[in-house]
């Protein structure tokens, strides 16, 4: 929460202001700078991506995305990228191209290799489980080593081999095999020595050095003769209405085979590097469906008003683009040779202004007018002006004065409290400035009549009456105002000292009783959505309030898990009855249907949003200001577009062993699976339930995307894992593996006959023995045959119980399963031995989630096995611990000795005061625990509710501290942070 505070008016002050009045025309001096409007994701070596020299993209049907490098070909499934490599028969060196064929085989073209998969790609095989082999060039000294030599051409592909095009076919056991086109002799002198190779519009084209570009069935060459400019022709690919599309250094043709016509016209923005590297440039496709081609200092996009460049200035990352790929979710992806591979963030959606385009430094507050006349904006360091200039907005500085609040008046004018004596009115035409005395104004709002303004001490405003502003007075003083909206129906509603006032149209001045949400929210902002209902938003959560007779008759709460956090400081609704939050974990939208969230990772320019910073453009846009500048949402309904969310099982290994679905040997080694997330706008954001039948009672949960069980049982199993986006509330469809595990030999149908063959064979030997033996004989036979049985059955019994102590153990911590956890103290609930000598505590590492994103899952997991480390070595006889889930430790402690409380902040501070190893550095965890005792007359599920209930209380109070619940509800709190201090 941040609480803007103001002074009253001093020497210093009134002189200040005296300085800001000669400010006119300072806008016409200002300097101006473009918006950043496309944001992008980096993706390098913490995601597995070990060079930063790609060269193409490919996204396979099932939604997987390939990348081309110098270090081989790497596979992205939505976490992580795996290099291709021996594994699947294939070089690591450098990689030229990767094509898809239309029957799912994939083709990798190193400099003088090529290399098919035996098995297309299908949605049970992800790439790294393709095989590929090397196809038989014939002379390898003949193959082309020039870029763009292959295509996907008829259900195979086509490839450029010394000074002839040839195809690759496949037999009827799906060997890839090289045959030619079957041209006639003129054809192939024709199309002799091609330099480049593309399938466009249905056909196959080539292009020479000559500047010629031609279709390879039927032969037909375009050229000069036809209008074509004679120069290196760079890229071939479909146009509209079976036109091909071919770019050059400087131009772009286009080319209708039906008619003959060859039309070409010059690209703007074009030099840099790639007139040195031509074989770069190329033709793509932006998510809008437009032309996107290189430019000198990015992108350029041909839309329906031409050409225009989308640079580095606009946010496109620095350096030759080499490849672009839009993915079947609309995605931008941009592969910068020796700068890596970049995602752009809903791209088209967003525009985002911060202090390196423009904008004053600091939080971006509040924004009020149109960007298609003239949008203002106050900020931490001055008031701000974006125009649009030739298409593009431009930032020019207007006041060099701080302002958090900011408002529209019915004449026009722009009003800020960047006065140290008042408030500021400030003609947009003239420039002129006036400075309006008054208390130090903390808010502003405007309606048809009047100026409303809040400040250190109460309410005041002034009316507005044909043309005139009349003086402003004061309607009460209820204290600082830190919120503040007109009622439209001539009043205001206002946040006065943390409680909701009214001022009427007859100038009443009311607090409002009533039925406060609770004695913790602290509201920062507001909106009404009618005479008697509005919004309230703030320190404890966004509630519907309905307000009669001057009372709070009801708050009904919106459910935090819909906005990810309960900390809310900007309430809007718009033209369209959607709902628009602002919190400290991002932006939420609710269409009258359903939530969602936008976090950085999605767009937005920061997490982190400011009071009362949401405003909607007439346009219907949306403008959000953050605390690192501001965001503008140019498609809103862009937003709510429902995309299938697709995850897959990227992974699945016994050791070191890769598996696929079905049967597999005995083997004790541990269970390693990955889970993928193919729709990349989810990828940092989804959670992933999974279960496997004969190990898993319940469902798991991971956020990583990584599991591992120490062992598993023989037989059927059956892997079940649905993935779960929050910030959309998307559930996948659940994806399924099989595992048919072999039994030991031990246990094998053959052996067990075989035990009961010898087992009958002996018995029969020992009666006939007895016959034709003494006793003492007979006797020791019978031994014989029950020691042979014992031994079998002890053997049995012990690879049994091994199993059983397997399954009673988490993976990644070795404490015990919740499953586990449950059994035990479920059977110490029904005995009685655990009432009034247990306590129950559910532990929850604090922001684990950064954990993760600064050092990796990998690392996240480290942490977690050293804090299981620490617990097991904590415990005493009769206690226990297992992992809830995710981050979440349930602990069972003994207090009959009185010192619960002692053991369990013990507990706490064994966690926290020694800082955890991970990569070769140390980071320190902290923990949120909530603990309560055992009495008669609970079960499973009263103690959990009431320990995960204390647990939330420690965390929603300040995290890194204990709070006890008892079994009548009293909560005690304890402050580590304050003890340690």
């Amino acid at each position: 929460m941040v609480i803007v505070t103001h002074r009253w008016p001093t020497l210093v002050g009134m002189l200040r202001t005296v300085a800001l009045l000669s400010l006119v025309g300072l806008a016409s001096q200002g300097g101006e700078a473009r918006a950043a409007s496309l944001m992008f994701r980096a993706y390098g070596e913490a995601e597995g991506l070990s060079s930063s020299n790609g060269r193409c993209f490919a996204q396979v049907p099932t939604g997987y995305i390939l990348v081309c490098s110098d270090e081989g070909v790497f596979a992205y499934d939505g976490r992580r990228f795996d290099n291709l490599g021996p594994a699947q028969g294939l070089d690591q060196g450098v990689v030229e191209d990767i094509q898809l064929a239309g029957n799912g085989r994939v083709a990798i073209r190193y400099p003088d290799e090529l290399f098919v998969s035996d098995q297309p790609v299908t949605t049970e095989r992800s790439p790294t489980a393709l095989s590929f082999k090397r196809v038989d060039l014939h002379d390898p000294s003949l193959f082309n080593r020039s870029t763009r030599q292959l295509a996907a051409y008829a259900d195979g592909f086509a490839i450029i081999v010394g000074r002839a095009t040839m195809r690759v076919v496949f037999s009827s056991t799906g060997e890839a095999m090289l045959r030619t086109l079957d041209l006639s002799a003129a054809d192939e002198e024709t199309l002799a020595g091609p330099s480049a190779l593309f399938a466009a519009a249905g056909g196959l084209w080539e292009t020479f050095d000559d500047g010629r570009i031609c279709s390879a069935r039927p032969v037909r060459c375009f050229g000069e003769r036809q209008g074509l400019s004679k120069e290196p022709w760079s890229d071939v690919v479909a146009g509209a209405g079976g036109t091909v599309l071919a770019r050059s250094v400087r131009s772009l043709a286009t080319i209708d085979p039906r008619s003959g016509s060859v039309v070409e016209e010059a690209l703007p923005f074009q030099g840099g590097p790639y007139v040195e590297f031509p074989a770069l440039l190329g033709l793509f496709r932006s998510p809008s469906g437009g032309l996107l081609t290189q430019s000198a200092h990015g992108l350029i996009e041909r839309g329906p008003d031409g050409w225009r460049e989308l640079g580095t200035s606009d946010g496109v990352p620095e350096g030759p683009i080499a490849a672009s790929l839009v993915d079947g979710d609309g995605q931008l992806w941009i592969d910068v040779y020796g700068g890596g591979v970049f995602r752009g963030l809903d791209i088209g959606l967003w525009e985002n202004f911060a202090h390196d385009d423009g904008l004053s430094k600091g939080d971006a507050w509040q924004v009020v007018g149109s960007e298609r006349t003239s949008l203002w904006v106050s900020t931490d360091a001055a008031v701000d002006e974006l125009r649009r200039v030739d298409g593009r907005l431009r930032v020019v500085k207007v006041l060099d004065s701080p302002s958090f609040g900011l408002a529209e008046g019915p004449d026009g004018r722009i009003w800020s409290d960047a006065s140290a004596s008042g408030a500021l009115a400030i003609d947009r035409s003239t420039g002129g400035i006036e400075d309006i005395p008054l208390p130090p104004v903390t808010r502003l709002a405007a309606d048809a009549g009047h100026m409303w303004f809040g400040t250190k001490i109460g309410l005041f405003h002034a009316d507005y009456q044909g043309g005139i502003w009349g003086k402003p007075v004061a309607d009460g003083s209820c204290g600082r105002v830190n919120g503040l909206v007109s009622d439209q129906q001539g009043g205001a509603w206002l946040l006065c000292n943390g409680r909701l006032w009214h001022r009427h149209a007859d100038g009443r001045l009311l607090r409002i009783g009533g039925i406060w949400p609770s004695k913790e929210f602290y509201p920062l902002d507001l909106w009404p959505t009618g005479v008697n209902r509005l919004w309230l938003a703030g320190a404890g959560g966004l509630f519907d309030a309905t307000v009669l007779d001057d009372r709070l008759v009801a708050t009904t709460p919106v459910a935090p898990e819909d906005l990810q956090t309960s900390e809310i400081v900007a309430v809007t609704v718009d033209h369209r009855g959607w709902l628009w939050v602002g919190t400290d974990r991002g932006l939420s939208v609710f269409d009258g249907r359903r939530w969602l969230s936008r976090r950085s990772s999605n767009g937005l320019l920061w997490d982190d949003l400011s009071e009362s910073g949401i405003h909607e453009d007439p346009d219907g846009s949306m403008w959000i200001g953050t605390g690192r500048g501001l965001s503008h949402v140019v498609d809103p309904a862009g937003l709510f577009v429902q995309r299938p969310m697709r995850i897959v099982i990227s992974e699945a290994a016994l050791g070191s062993t890769a598996i696929l679905s079905g049967r597999t040997g005995y083997s004790v080694a541990p269970l390693q699976l990955r889970f993928g997330v193919l729709s990349f706008a989810a990828e940092q954001s989804a959670t992933f339930r999974y279960r496997l039948s004969g190990v898993d009672e319940g469902w798991a949960e991971s956020s990583s995307g990584f599991t591992r069980y120490p062992g598993i049982p023989p037989g059927h199993h059956v892997l079940t894992v649905v993935g779960f986006d929050p910030l959309t509330h998307t559930t996948s469809a659940p994806v399924t593996m099989t595992i048919d595990m072999d039994y030991p030999w031990w246990r094998s149908g053959w052996m067990e006959t075989l035990y009961a063959v010898v087992a009958v064979a002996l018995l029969y030997a020992t009666v006939r023995a007895r016959d034709r033996a003494v006793e003492r004989r007979q006797l020791a036979k019978q031994r014989e045959l029950q020691d042979l049985v014992e031994e079998r059955t002890c053997e049995m019994r012990m690879a049994q119980a091994e199993l059983r102590r397997l399954a009673t153990l988490d993976a990644l911590t070795g404490l015990l399963t919740r499953r586990e956890v449950q059994t035990r103290l479920e059977a110490d609930l029904a005995s009685g031995a655990a009432v009034d000598a247990m306590l129950v505590a559910m532990v929850d590492i604090d922001h684990f989630k950064q954990i993760n994103d600064r050092y990796g899952h990998l690392g996240g997991d480290e942490v977690l096995r050293a804090i299981g480390a620490r617990v097991t070595g904590l415990l005493r006889e009769d206690e226990y611990a297992g992992r809830y889930g995710g981050e979440e430790l349930m602990v069972v402690l003994d207090k009959r000795d009185g010192h619960g409380a002692e053991h369990l902040s013990r507990l706490h501070r064994f966690i926290r005061e020694t800082p955890f190893e991970i990569g070769g550095g140390a980071v320190t965890v902290t923990c949120s625990i909530g603990s309560t005792s055992i009495s008669s007359s609970d079960d499973w599920t009263s103690l959990v509710g009431r320990a995960d209930a204390a647990l939330y209380e420690a965390k929603s109070s300040g995290r890194d501290r204990i709070v006890e619940r008892g079994a009548l509800a009293r909560t005690s709190v304890v402050d580590v942070r304050s003890r340690v201090a």
